[in-house]
């Protein structure tokens, strides 16, 4: 698996970033989409890197129906950010989609790993358009 990086902008500044792995850039801006989605109350955009290679996002739209492993890493990859001390993690929108998932028993309840590996700060200020 190839590791990515999902920043998260509203109109002037990233928000929120997720450092996130996935089979190939095509499954990286699906995941990153259904993300943005589940976000989308605060935020405006959404940039994928892998590396300093920046992945065209303009016309990603989330999917509809994920795979059980695509919906599980979107879900792990949520609840990171709502653990975060990003911005974006009080994303109503986010909370919402995840106590739903969880009332459905889609989501188990959160337990985070002993490691904070994926747990990255953000870099408030930032501006969005950034190129690595």
């Amino acid at each position: 698996m190839t590791q990515y990086r999902l920043y998260l902008c509203d109109r002037v500044r990233i928000i929120g970033r997720q450092d996130f792995a996935a089979r190939s850039d095509a499954e990286a801006v699906a995941v990153a989409a259904a993300i943005f989605e589940a976000c989308s109350d605060m935020c405006e955009s959404f940039e994928v890197w892998r590396g300093d290679h920046f992945l065209d996002c303009r016309f990603a739209v989330a999917e509809r129906r994920l795979t059980r492993e695509r919906q599980e890493r979107c879900i792990a990859q949520e609840e990171l950010l709502l653990q975060s001390r990003c911005a974006v993690a009080k994303s109503r929108t986010l909370l919402t989609r995840l106590a739903d998932l969880r009332a459905q028993g889609a989501v188990p309840p959160f337990s985070p790993r002993p490691t904070a590996a994926f747990l990255t700060p953000c870099r408030a200020g930032r501006p969005c358009d950034r190129r690595a």
